[in-house]
Formats: C-alpha cells, structure tokens, sequence
C-alpha cells in the first residue's frame, strides 16, 4: 500500500522522480479520440488542508488520425477543477507510448494561464495504430492528478 502523505512529501522535495512514479502507479484512460479530455483528481485520503484542492487537466490532440512521419501538438490546460481558475507553474510528466519500445518522455510547466505544449516528431518508420498520451499533473496546494488519451498514426 502506498502512502498518500509520503509522496506528497516526496513530490515537494524530488518533484521529478515522484511524479514519475506516481504516473507509472495510476492513470485514468478516457477512449475519447478527437476531443479534449479531462481528469479531476480523486484522492480522497489526502487531509492536509494545504493541499486539498483539486486539479483538473485536458489535454488536446491537434491531429487525429496523423500520418506517420508529421509532426504532433498536444496542448494542456490545468485549471482549479472547483474555481475553473488556471494554474500557473504545475509540473505536467507524461510520456507517449506507440508500440515497443517506443516512447517520447516530456516535462512541462504550465504558463500564466495554465497552458502548456509539447510538439514532436512521429517518426516515418512507425506503424500503424494507437499511440498513448500518459500524463500526471501536480502543483502546490493540490493533489495530483493522471490523465491519458489516445490519437491514431496512419501510413503516409
């Protein structure tokens, strides 16, 4: 069983290797393609008062289907999931997944208004299919929260 007040301990000293972490250990999944997505947080064990506020983060996909070889953008948005007010400086850890052993890793921090975006390359050679979007958000004050989403590579 894992200790909700350790990470967050955890997450405020090492941010990187415990949000890492906590992303391996749970994530949501959504099947919903071409729309945004969102996940709230749900940590009901957590009581500290200081971090009782949920978050809640979307993620946009700008091309689905993309044909293997473009260039993808994906756009996030972490807001209050109460005041529906952004959150500036949350520490967004995701990584996309598209087959074995293929995988993308990305850190971001969100901006003034709670954006923020990361742009690769799919390589030409991938093959067809679903790639993954794992993410896990967290930010002072709040728990964290995992979100995933899919978008499907077609041959070019």
């Amino acid at each position: 069983m894992v200790n909700n007040k350790s990470q967050h301990i955890n997450f405020t000293i090492l941010p990187n290797i415990s949000v890492f972490l906590l992303l391996i250990m749970s994530f949501m999944i959504t099947s919903n393609y071409s729309e945004l997505t969102i996940a709230e947080s749900t940590d009901s064990n957590e009581t500290n008062s200081e971090t009782n506020k949920n978050l809640s983060v979307s993620i946009g996909v700008e091309k689905n289907p993309i044909t293997a070889g473009s260039d993808q953008s994906l756009k996030f948005s972490v807001i209050d999931a109460d005041t529906m007010k952004p959150v500036s400086g949350a520490a967004i850890v995701g990584y996309t997944v598209y087959g074995t052993p293929h995988r993308v890793n990305f850190d971001l921090l969100t901006d003034s208004l709670g954006m923020a975006s990361f742009r690769w390359k799919i390589p030409s050679a991938s093959q067809p299919g679903m790639f993954e979007i794992i993410v896990h958000v967290g930010a002072m004050g709040y728990r964290s929260t995992n979100n995933m989403t899919v978008f499907e590579v077609i041959n070019n």
